[in-house]
C-alpha cells in the first residue's frame, strides 16, 4: 500500500473537516465517502484491492476510536482474570484497592479490604484506584457504589433501564479518594462518575477518557470481532456522563509513562540517584553511606558537626555502630500522595469532633 493511498483514504480527512478545510468557509463541505472511494478505486496506480480495503477500514477505525474497535486477535481477556492487582494498607490505617477492571467480584473485594462498616474497625479511609482500568459491565459498577449507600438512590441508566442502590443498614462509612486518569474508561468511569455524585468519594489524577457506553459485539465474515457503542450511559436521574470525560476534583498532572512505573513502585524515587553524604536539611539525616542505616541527628551533634568541622561522611562513619531507627519510606506517587494526604486531614477531622 503506498502512502498516497493512505492520506487519500485516511477516514479522518473523509469524516471530519480538518484546520485548513475549515478556513477555506463554504468550500469546507466533504465529498461522499462512497465517490472518493470510488474514483481513487478506478484512477489510483499501483495498490490493490486488499490494500485499498485495508487502507479505509484502517482510516475508519482511527477515526472513530474508542466507539468501534476491532477486537485483539487474542479475544477479549479471560472471565477469570484477577479482579484487582494490588490491596494493602497504608499506615496501619488507609485500605488501598487499584481494580483491574470493573467485574464481578470487585465490590466484595472492596468490602473485605475495608472490613465492612467504616465505624467498627482500624481502618479510616479508602483509596480505589481506577487508573487504566476500564470494564463493560455497568451493573457491577453499581454493585460497587451501592456498598458506600443506605438508602434507595438512582444510580445509573443504560439502555432506558434506571438501576437503584438499596436500602442497608450495614454500608460502608468511610472517606473515599479515587485515582483516575485519561485510560479510566468505561464501567470504571461511570463508577467514578456514581461515587463522586453521591457525595461518596472525590476523583484525583487526570481527566477520565469519556468511553462510558454501552457497546455490542459483532462477529465479522473474517471471524473479527467488532465493538461498536450503541448506547450512551446516564446518571440515575438521566444527565449524560461528559463525553469529554469526568474533571477530577483534585487535578494532578502526570505522563502515563511515569505513572505506569508508580503503580509498580509507589514509593520508587523520583531520581536515579542520591547524593552520597549529604545533610537534609529537612529531615536532619545523614544519607549515603552504602550498606550503612541512616541516622536521625540530635541538636548537639549538629553543633558538634559545624563546631569540629566534621563532613557528613566522616560523621556516618563516626556514628555507623550506633543504635539505629530506620526511616519510613515516603510514598512518591503524586496521586495517590495526595490521596493519602486527604483521607489523613479528614480522619483528624473526624476525630476532633468525637472529643
Amino acid at each position: 500500500m503506498t502512502k498516497l493511498a493512505w492520506r487519500i483514504l485516511c477516514v479522518g480527512c473523509l469524516l471530519t473537516p480538518s484546520a485548513s478545510w475549515a478556513d477555506a468557509g463554504a468550500t469546507n463541505a466533504l465529498p461522499s465517502f462512497q465517490e472518493v472511494f470510488g474514483l481513487v478505486r478506478t484512477n489510483l496506480s499501483q495498490i490493490s484491492e486488499a490494500d485499498l480495503n485495508d487502507a479505509a477500514v484502517r482510516g475508519l477505525l482511527q477515526e472513530l476510536d474508542p466507539q468501534v474497535s476491532l477486537e485483539p486477535l487474542s479475544g477479549p481477556a479471560a472471565t477469570d482474570a484477577a479482579v484487582t492487582t494490588k490491596q494493602t494498607v497504608f499506615e496501619g490505617a488507609f485500605a488501598y484497592v487499584r481494580a483491574a477492571d470493573v467485574k464481578p467480584g470487585l465490590a466484595d473485594a472492596i468490602a473485605a479490604a475495608c472490613g465492612g462498616s467504616g465505624s467498627t474497625n482500624k481502618i479510616k479511609g479508602l483509596v480505589l484506584d481506577l487508573r487504566f482500568a476500564g470494564g463493560s459491565d455497568y451493573a457491577d459498577a453499581v454493585r460497587v457504589a451501592d456498598r458506600f449507600l443506605s438508602s434507595d438512590k438512582p444510580l445509573l441508566e443504560w439502555e432506558g433501564t434506571p438501576v437503584h442502590s438499596t436500602a442497608k443498614s450495614d454500608a460502608i462509612e468511610l472517606p473515599v479518594a479515587v485515582l483516575t486518569n485519561r485510560k479510566t474508561h468505561g464501567a470504571s468511569e461511570a463508577l467514578a462518575a456514581v461515587l463522586r455524585r453521591t457525595d461518596v468519594a472525590l476523583l484525583i489524577g487526570n481527566s477520565t477518557a469519556g468511553q462510558a457506553r454501552v457497546f455490542k459485539v459483532f462477529t465479522l465474515t473474517n471471524g473479527r470481532r467488532l465493538r461498536v457503542a450503541t448506547a450512551p450511559v446516564r446518571y440515575g436521574d438521566g444527565e449524560l456522563l461528559p463525553s469529554s470525560g469526568l474533571r477530577p476534583d483534585i487535578q494532578v498532572n502526570i505522563g502515563l509513562d511515569d505513572e505506569n512505573l508508580y503503580l509498580a513502585d509507589a514509593y520508587r524515587s523520583p531520581t536515579k540517584g542520591v547524593a552520597v553524604g549529604r545533610i537534609d536539611a529537612k529531615t536532619n539525616v545523614v544519607a549515603g553511606v552504602t550498606n550503612r542505616s541512616p541516622h536521625r541527628l540530635n541538636e548537639a551533634e549538629l553543633v558538634r558537626l559545624q563546631k569540629e568541622g566534621l563532613t557528613p561522611d566522616l560523621l556516618a562513619a563516626e556514628i555507623s555502630d550506633t543504635e539505629v531507627s530506620p526511616l519510613k519510606p515516603v510514598v512518591r506517587d503524586p496521586a495517590l500522595a495526595r490521596a493519602l494526604d486527604l483521607l489523613k486531614g479528614l480522619a483528624v477531622v473526624q476525630s476532633s469532633r468525637h472529643l
